[in-house]
């Protein structure tokens, strides 16, 4: 049979106990099932805070790792334990997943809920019997004896059938015990006898109108004052209600499975630890092109790109080691291999599955085709206005050269203190375009410069630039700082380094404060290593940023004052391209009167022998 999605989803709603909370613990949505449970209608649930997930400030352990574990980003499982509107108990087995935004940083929690009050009632109290004479009697009201080694009854809590108590004492448990069974249950006596721990078995039995009766039998040991086990005390349960909800269970968990195989939405393969597939659904088999029975048993690697394949390989025994201390894992890309022999990008989630002591991964996947079409269209067209961008910058840099040329000659001629003035005005406006020109020329070669690679010695690179900053405004005030350790041997691009190194240098000695009796304008250059990358940290005592423009100071164009010192708005959008384009990392901290700090994180780039 199959489904659509609509019929699948209302399915799911019929099926399903579904609650969402939000990352303060509040219920966002509750599906019919949940309320009903509850005993609450939505409206009264959404909004209010989630009861059954309590708080991690909980005093019950359970609580505490609920929430330590889901703030964390990973699933939890297990029963939890809440009262419903009238009062009565509920237990649940739930299954907690964090959901992350783009930032890594979780914004709700989708709780899958199974309600087990009946079975848990029932297992708790086979789990409560104690293995003693008297915690038998007062915890079972099923049948209790006591035996010898050879199965001959000493004791008895209540008679079987037309036999009173008293007529059992005497008689063998092994004449009422279905036959086929005598050897299970004479294996356990023996156990116990000869110094064993607590033992159960279950055995089936028939009653008189032929029905099926399925018992559970709990067997421990009897002492004497010495210390000596002199008897056996067996403990019989019906158990026929927990075994026929076992057996609807089983019928739920095969409806599930129905459902999970017609599912044609995402692409779901499963694969045991050894990477063979031993599940998968509908939107697999539409992706790759092979039936359920071509593939069940097949290795992963099959389903890889051959080109590929030892780099996805790679890739995905990693992401099975960091599996070990996380129960979900971040998205992977790698390229898939269809039946006919055709390639594809995916992308997929990687999370880990128990049953019993067997471990299975499962990996939720997307076919991103499309999305990589238009990324490798999107790179194209960067290219080009980059290669547009220098271009124009290019031509312009001419008529300002002709123009410079111009003005030093008239500068050489006799003139008016008022052609005098208006020359110097139009030299400074002049060399502020030159220097934007210069800028947007160097913005559009980043990723071109950055393959042509150098060692870099920090210390003459910055004392280099020092220098060349003599002529900017207070620079004769600042005092330098410079602290370069452990950098060791760093590739990268000198240009690239150095203009990053400029820009914020020359904002620190711009924006620097005047000196007074008791202050020192001061600027600390520290490089150091940090697990094998390059951080850079630039810091100044000087105005400082305020809230409003600090986070606008990467943008194009943007300056914090337009007035009073020159600038073009271009110097921090470039030192932000550059680190961005190396994957590195940049934050800046600010305050008003008492400085900036620049900290910068760069990647050591691998140098191919």
């Amino acid at each position: 049979m199959n489904y659509g999605d609509s019929e699948l989803l209302e399915l799911l709603q019929q099926n399903v106990i579904l609650s969402i909370t939000d990352a303060l613990g509040r219920i966002s949505y509750a599906n019919e099932n949940f309320c009903v449970m509850m005993g609450y209608y939505k409206h009264e649930l959404v909004g209010e805070v989630n009861g059954l997930l309590r708080s991690e400030c909980d005093k019950d352990p359970k609580y505490k790792e609920l929430w330590k574990t889901i703030k964390k980003g990973r699933i939890w499982n297990g029963v939890l334990c809440h009262r419903k509107n009238n009062g009565k108990p509920c237990w649940l087995d739930t299954t907690i997943t964090p959901i992350v935004n783009s930032k890594g940083c979780v914004e709700k929690y989708v709780a899958v809920h199974n309600d087990i009050t009946t079975i848990y009632e029932e297992k708790r109290a086979l789990n409560d019997l104690e293995f003693k004479h008297s915690a038998f009697v007062e915890s079972i009201p099923n049948l209790v004896v006591s035996i010898n080694k050879l199965g001959k009854i000493l004791t008895a809590n209540r008679g079987i059938g037309s036999l009173t108590a008293e007529a059992l004492l005497g008689t063998y448990i092994y004449g009422y015990v279905n036959p086929i069974h005598h050897d299970l249950v004479r294996k356990n006596v023996d156990i116990i006898f000869n110094g064993g721990k607590c033992k159960e078995y279950e055995t089936m039995e028939y009653d008189a109108k032929g029905r099926t009766r399925y018992l559970l039998s709990q067997i421990g040991p009897g002492y004497n004052k010495q210390g000596e086990i002199i008897s056996a005390t067996i403990a019989i349960s019906d158990i026929t209600k927990f075994r026929k909800h076992e057996r609807d269970t089983h019928g739920n968990d095969t409806k599930y499975h129905t459902f999970f195989k017609s599912i044609d939405v995402g692409i779901i393969v499963v694969a045991d630890c050894n990477g063979n597939i031993t599940e998968w659904n509908k939107g697999a088999e539409l992706a790759f092109g092979y039936s359920e029975s071509e593939i069940i048993g097949c290795h992963l690697t099959q389903l890889m790109s051959q080109k590929f394949r030892k780099a996805s390989m790679k890739e995905l025994v990693s992401a099975v080691n960091k599996l070990k201390t996380h129960r979900i894992q971040g998205t992977i890309e790698m390229y898939g291999l269809k039946k006919n022999g055709e390639e594809f990008p995916v992308e997929f989630a990687l999370s880990k599955l128990k049953n019993g002591k067997a471990d299975y991964f499962c990996a939720m996947m997307l076919d991103i085709s499309k999305s990589k079409t238009l990324e490798n269209k999107l790179k194209i067209k960067t290219k080009d206005l980059e290669l547009f961008l220098y271009r124009s910058a290019h031509d312009l840099s001419a008529p300002f050269s002709s123009a410079e040329g111009i003005i030093n000659l008239m500068n050489q001629e006799e003139k008016s203190p008022v052609v005098s003035q208006l020359t110097s005005m139009l030299d400074v406006t002049l060399q502020k375009g030159k220097s934007m020109l210069d800028n947007l020329a160097l913005v559009a070669t980043i990723s071109d410069k950055k393959k042509h690679l150098q060692s870099i010695n920090f210390d003459n690179l910055i004392d280099e630039i020092i220098r060349d900053t003599k002529e900017t405004t207070h620079f004769q005030h600042i005092e330098f700082v410079t602290i370069v350790k452990g950098a060791g041997e760093f590739y990268f691009n000198p240009d690239l380094l150095k203009s990053l190194f400029e820009n914020l240098i020359q904002n620190a000695v711009k924006f620097g404060n005047p000196p007074s009796k008791n202050f020192i304008p001061t600027v600390k250059i520290e490089v150091t290593s940090v697990k094998g990358n390059i951080q850079i940290v630039i810091a100044d005592n000087g105005r400082g940023i305020s809230e409003e423009h600090l986070v606008k100071i990467f943008d194009l164009y943007y300056r914090v004052n337009n007035d009073e010192l020159p600038g073009e708005g271009i110097g921090l959008y470039f030192v932000k391209n550059i680190v961005d384009d190396l994957n590195g990392e940049i934050e800046v901290t600010s305050e008003l009167s008492k400085g900036t700090c620049f900290k910068i994180l760069l990647p050591q780039i691998i140098i191919s022998q």
